[in-house]
């Protein structure tokens, strides 16, 4: 099975996600989205397939949220979404999406096992 894999290295949750698939055997494709942050039409398409609204990506607890951001409207979608674009770091991950074009926000890590499922 082909799982592309959405994290921050440096995030736990990410982490273990990917190790949990590893041990499954399953070498997804991996995009560091901090170093490769994704564009407007990428964030769209994801939140498509989660079926979720940007404000449900937004980590409100996050510093540059709570300093930029946190007077930003909740039902802004746009803006939200710039706001993720500028700043992966505020970004809920994992997410993984598999080669069907089914989609997990994997918090807690062990959600991303769902795309195995399918």
């Amino acid at each position: 099975m082909k799982i592309q894999f959405y994290h921050n290295p440096s995030c736990g949750t990410s982490k273990n996600a990917l190790a949990l698939l590893q041990e499954k055997g399953v070498e997804p494709t991996v995009r560091n989205l901090i170093d490769e942050p994704l564009t407007l039409d990428e964030l769209e398409d994801l939140l498509n397939l989660l079926d979720l609204d940007a404000r449900d990506l937004v980590r409100t607890n996050h510093p540059i949220w709570k300093e930029q951001f946190s007077e930003l409207e909740l039902d802004d979608e746009e803006e939200i979404m710039l706001a993720l674009i500028e700043h992966p770091a505020m970004m809920q991950r994992p997410i993984g999406v598999s080669e069907i074009g089914k989609a997990v926000l994997a918090r807690p890590a062990e959600r991303i096992l769902e795309l195995l499922a399918l």
